[in-house]
Formats: C-alpha cells, sequence, structure tokens
C-alpha cells in the first residue's frame, strides 16, 4: 500500500513511501528514477552555471562600458592639456630670466604627467576589445595599476606647478600654465575612479 509521508525503497520520490512488498516498483523502475534524478540535478547545475555566467558577463559589460566612458574623458583632457604645453612652448621662447626658468619647470611637470597617462590610454583601449570575463578582469587590473600610478605623479606635478605658477609674471604664460594644471588635475580625478572601480 502506498502511503504519503512513504513510498520508501531505498529513495524518496513525490514524498511517498513503499510500505508492502508487493507495491515495490516495477524491474528497472528504481534504475529509471535514480537515472532521472541525476538527469534532473545535472540540468539544474547547468541552469545555475548559465546563470552566473550570463550574470558575471552582464557585470563584466556594464563595468567595461563604464571604464571607457571614463576614458574618453582622461582622453578629453589629455588634448587639453597637450594644446596648453604646445602654447606654453611658443611662449617659452620668448622668455627670459626667472620666468623662463618657472615656466619651464611647468613643462616639464605636464610632460611627465603625459607620459604616465600614456602608458595607461592603451590598456583602455585593449580593454574595449576583450571578451571573456577573465581577460577582462586581468586588462583593469592592469588598468587600475597604470591609473593609480598616474594619480600619484598627478599630485606631485600638480604640487610643482603650484610652487611656480605665482613666481611667473608673464600673463599669457601664467594662463598656459594655469590650464596645464587644471587638465592634470580633471585627469587625475577621472583616473583615480578607474583605479578604484570594482567589478
Amino acid at each position: 500500500m502506498l502511503t504519503q509521508s512513504s513510498f520508501f525503497l531505498g529513495a524518496v520520490v513525490n514524498g511517498w513511501h513503499v510500505t508492502e512488498p508487493n507495491d515495490a516498483l516495477p524491474a528497472g523502475g528504481m534504475h529509471l528514477l535514480r537515472r532521472n534524478v541525476m538527469y534532473a540535478k545535472a540540468f539544474a547545475s547547468l541552469a545555475l552555471l548559465a546563470a552566473a555566467m550570463f550574470v558575471s558577463s552582464s557585470a563584466c559589460a556594464q563595468s567595461t562600458a563604464a571604464v571607457e566612458q571614463v576614458m574618453v574623458g582622461v582622453s578629453m583632457q589629455t588634448k587639453r592639456l597637450d594644446t596648453a604645453l604646445t602654447n606654453l612652448g611658443q611662449i617659452e621662447k620668448d622668455l627670459h630670466g626667472a620666468d623662463a626658468g618657472s615656466v619651464d619647470e611647468v613643462a616639464n611637470a605636464g610632460r611627465q604627467f603625459t607620459g604616465v597617462v600614456g602608458e595607461a590610454t592603451p590598456v583602455g583601449l585593449i580593454l574595449r576589445h576583450m571578451k571573456y570575463p577573465d581577460d577582462i578582469r586581468f586588462t583593469r587590473a592592469i588598468l587600475a595599476i597604470s591609473a593609480s600610478k598616474a594619480v600619484l605623479v598627478a599630485n606631485t606635478d600638480a604640487e610643482i606647478i603650484n610652487r611656480y605658477l605665482p613666481q611667473i609674471a608673464t600673463p599669457a604664460a601664467a594662463a598656459e600654465s594655469a590650464k596645464i594644471r587644471d587638465a592634470i588635475l580633471e585627469t587625475r580625478y577621472l583616473l583615480e575612479t578607474v583605479a578604484q572601480m570594482k567589478d
């Protein structure tokens, strides 16, 4: 006889137990039952794995898009910095004495920062073409390291410019020096967000 809360013959199925020998499963029934349970478990595992991969891929895609947007901003600030450095270089040709020395220090700081940002920018471009989550995470880790380095250099270079800027008497040179500092600080802010982004 079958009773709910039982159906017992080595395994529980649908909350029933076999309580009499005559109610046993037909020949091969237990084998089919076990095989169905095994398939159900395998299907559930595959479903969970697929869901996890989908969530991971979606998160990576969103994160990559966010990084790409930040790097677009970095590129814009880099262009501003390059333009200011070019203008300051032209002005510097006509400077003499203390102004020339101060402007040279500002220009050196700007060029140093440009070089460090140049290390991070290509990694950002590479990240855009990564497809697999592991590759994305690895590339982002490298980008975070490059961005962190640029943040440290930005702090030093901005300090140098702030030290020499008050000593520049030529208005045009002072204006371009301020633009260089501002572009460095804006780029620093953007790269800091990249360095702190989590997967």
